[in-house]
């Protein structure tokens, strides 16, 4: 289940910093278009923070909170910790916390006994559990599993006490390398966007282009 989590939420959670930038930037490039707050662009680590001392509110102020909080969790515990109160303490559904509870409240056993079927698709489930919980034949749930059950194998499990992040470098693939970072092509864009923010004074708009 642990492999199907990271799979689904946090494929780089074991070499991050607690934040992906480039998942943060295409999730603001996407509000933008919408024109409101829908999506996040959250890390393990990030979530982890909002669950723990936020509430589920949208907002930009939020989101700042929330950064600073993922880096005192990066700061004060390794991965590994962050992993295991994460897996006891996420929202899986209707008054369901915890990969144990989930277990057992869509498949009647233990979170151990899961197959790789049952962990991809309770995995699927986190962005949006209370819905899903509701709509357990949906369609969507049913692809985007079979995509999460095919990428288990590559996850990579947060490993030994005391390591807060590996600094192994990550080699990207000949595919990834052709790409370009989206924090490349946008960020002129992001920097003008924050100086506009209500809260975003002028020491804000000449920081975050340092």
């Amino acid at each position: 289940m642990k492999r199907a989590i990271i799979a689904s939420e946090d494929a780089n959670f074991t070499n991050n910093n607690g934040f992906e930038i480039d998942a943060i930037l295409q999730a603001w490039e996407k509000n933008k278009a919408r024109g409101k707050l829908a999506f996040g662009g959250s890390t393990i680590s990030q979530q982890l923070a909002r669950n723990l001392f936020l509430s589920r509110e949208k907002s930009y102020i939020r989101k700042a909170e929330e950064l600073v909080i993922t880096g005192m969790l990066e700061f004060w515990m390794d991965k590994e910790r962050i992993f295991e109160i994460y897996m006891n303490s996420v929202e899986w559904g209707n008054g369901v916390y915890g990969a144990e509870a989930a277990a057992q409240h869509y498949y009647k056993t233990s979170a151990s006994k899961l197959t790789a079927w049952q962990s991809a698709r309770l995995a699927v489930m986190l962005p949006r559990p209370k819905y899903y919980d509701d709509h357990r034949n949906s369609a969507y749930l049913s692809q985007r599993t079979g995509v999460i059950a095919r990428r288990m194998g590559a996850a990579v499990l947060p490993q030994g006490s005391g390591t807060r992040r590996s600094r192994t470098p990550v080699m990207a693939s000949a595919q990834d390398a052709r790409r370009i970072r989206p924090w490349q092509r946008h960020k002129a864009t992001f920097r003008r966007d924050i100086a506009g923010l209500p809260f975003a004074g002028p020491a804000v708009g000449r920081s975050s282009a340092n």
